[in-house]
């Protein structure tokens, strides 16, 4: 099975289109790194307990059929 993806890069609309494709990557490593390890980072910074915060960034996720784990593995 392939895909092909197809953009007009003279067209804005497609050229963002196309530079989401591209580092579409880059964004899930980062979104992972926040979901998963800035909460630790913070806690032991601030001291504080980031339960709800973090349940927020979940629910965004999930809110927006984002699944941060089949994305990253």
């Amino acid at each position: 099975m392939e895909a092909i993806l197809k953009f007009n890069l003279d067209d804005p609309d497609d050229r963002m289109a196309h530079l989401r494709a591209v580092q579409s990557t880059d964004m899930a490593i980062v979104l992972f790194h926040i979901l998963h390890n800035s909460k630790k980072e913070m806690e032991n910074k601030t001291g504080l307990d980031l339960d709800e915060v973090w349940e927020h960034f979940y629910q965004v996720c999930e809110d927006n059929n984002v699944d941060i784990d089949r994305l990253i593995v």
